[in-house]
């Protein structure tokens, strides 16, 4: 059976936190008003498909999807997932700030906070997505 685990924002929710919700089960949002849950709950579609951009009203200051939810370059938006007894994940990031558009990265690995950090010798430091797919084979993964 395959299914959605757990949904992993790193900078991309709250700026320089990583934020996790378990997906597995029943998982319940509560919080203030403006707190952010809408904005939470309108990621989960993009797994099933939705296009992101779609997912935005431009309103205000808002932009596109990409400026909203992945506003820098160390942005991830991650969805970890069982598919035929394996976990894995798909990471959603930005290359470069000039760009609108949100790239994917399929990666057969549960999520490890060691695939995202560790840039340049400062394991604090946010990998940027330009650099992910060097740092994942630097970490052996497909």
């Amino acid at each position: 059976m395959n299914k959605v685990i757990r949904l992993i924002l790193i900078d991309a929710y709250k700026d320089g936190d990583i934020v996790k919700v378990d997906l597995d089960g029943n998982t319940n949002l509560n919080g203030d008003n403006g707190a952010g849950k809408t904005t939470l709950l309108k990621i989960a579609p993009i797994f099933y498909g939705a296009a992101p951009g779609k997912l935005v009203r431009r309103t205000g200051n808002i932009d596109s999807f990409v400026d909203y939810y992945l506003k820098h370059l160390h942005s991830y938006i991650i969805f970890e997932y069982e598919r035929e007894g394996d976990t894995m994940m798909v990471a959603i990031y930005r290359r470069n700030a000039n760009e609108k558009t949100a790239y994917y990265r399929f990666i057969h690995s549960p999520y490890q906070k060691s695939l995202f950090f560790g840039a340049e010798n400062d394991n604090d430091k946010v990998i940027e997505g330009s650099k992910l797919s060097s740092h994942l084979k630097l970490n052996n993964i497909e």
